[in-house]
């Protein structure tokens, strides 16, 4: 173990007219609110060496309103290893623990990121929902397998 970091965290946020959809019944809505958020987290972050890095937060959300598709709770995990150098294999979980929405929001990444130069990057990154439920439009659930590959160039 090289190194332990420990985080909390707090704070206020005003979220004015913010736009709310309600498609529950055949009549629906679309409305308007201002609301106040106060939130509370924490995390810590675990290195092993130069290869290994592991970290996690969470943070709970406090609305003073009824407000839909918020997340009450989000949730991070991530492990970064890196065999060599110049090459970092990364993978996160993400979570969002809905307010009001039938299932909550869980979401996985892969990547891997190889420093060609002192300035070029060149990366790939797979990431997918895990949730079947999320997004229902005409009872039809989103999907989602998004794939990403590029390249950096660091001034």
């Amino acid at each position: 173990l090289n190194e332990l970091q420990l985080r909390a965290e707090g704070g206020y946020q005003y979220l004015q007219n913010l736009a709310q959809f309600d498609a529950s019944n055949l009549n629906a809505a679309l409305s308007y609110l201002n609301a106040n958020v106060f939130y509370a987290g924490a995390g810590m972050d675990v290195r092993y060496g130069k290869m290994l890095r592991l970290s996690a937060d969470v943070q709970y959300r406090h609305y003073d309103k009824d407000v839909n598709y918020l997340p009450a709770l989000q949730c991070n995990a991530a492990l970064d290893f890196r065999p060599i150098e110049n090459l970092s294999i990364t993978g996160t979980y993400h979570c969002d623990a809905l307010r009001t929405a039938a299932s909550d929001y869980h979401y996985f990444a892969a990547g891997i990121n190889y420093r060609l130069t002192k300035r070029w990057d060149i990366f790939a990154q797979a990431s997918k929902r895990l949730d079947p439920q999320f997004g229902f439009w005409q009872k039809e659930g989103a999907k989602a397998l998004v794939f990403h590959v590029g390249a950096s160039y660091s001034f």
